[in-house]
């Protein structure tokens, strides 16, 4: 059996990755009843990442993968070598896989591999973006629409009005931004 590949090895691959190519990310968040490992903008589409590691089974992907493409324009899978063909068999062809294995001189991620068949995530034709407006508080909903803190809109009419005033990439954008700085501040 090869070198195991944890959970921290393929989030700090990414990390590094990530923050080399300048791409915004943010680790463990909930939007709505979705727990999700890790979320990027990835081609500047918000990406939904489940990881995958040498510790990890297959069982619960299939519901998770449900979540993640109905919560997420584009999902993308990052596994270690013994799971990609379970993911392959388990996910749609929209999603994403990729790589990360264990070499002499460190963790490497395979984004582009026929050995492994890797293949970028691809969007969803039809954005639902009113999905990602359930994970956004109402003073992120307030300051997506340039409105204060004080305005005594409900977050329901903020949501509708975010998701009806903003188009899907802005909605995106406001939503990483906000979770990072919740995870910045520790909110």
């Amino acid at each position: 059996m090869g070198p195991r590949v944890n959970d921290a090895d393929i989030r700090d691959r990414l990390h590094a990755e990530f923050d080399k190519d300048g791409i915004p990310w943010v680790d463990e968040i909930n939007v709505k009843d979705c727990r999700v490992d890790m979320v990027a903008m990835i081609d500047d589409v918000l990406t939904g990442i489940e990881i995958k590691s040498d510790k990890d089974t297959l069982k619960r992907l299939v519901k998770q993968y449900a979540l993640y493409d109905h919560r997420f324009r584009q999902v993308l899978v990052v596994t270690e070598p013994r799971h990609v063909e379970g993911v392959r068999a388990t996910v749609g062809d929209r999603c994403g896989i990729w790589v990360c294995e264990e070499q002499e001189n460190g963790f490497f991620l395979r984004t582009r591999s026929r050995k492994f068949g890797t293949r970028k995530p691809r969007p969803r034709a039809k954005a639902h973006s009113a999905r990602i407006v359930y994970g956004l508080r109402r003073l992120e909903l307030l300051q997506a629409l340039g409105l204060d803190e004080t305005s005594a809109m409900p977050k329901s009419e903020a949501a509708e009005r975010v998701t009806r005033e903003l188009s899907t990439e802005a909605i995106e954008r406001v939503a990483i931004e906000a979770w990072q700085r919740r995870k910045t501040t520790g909110e």
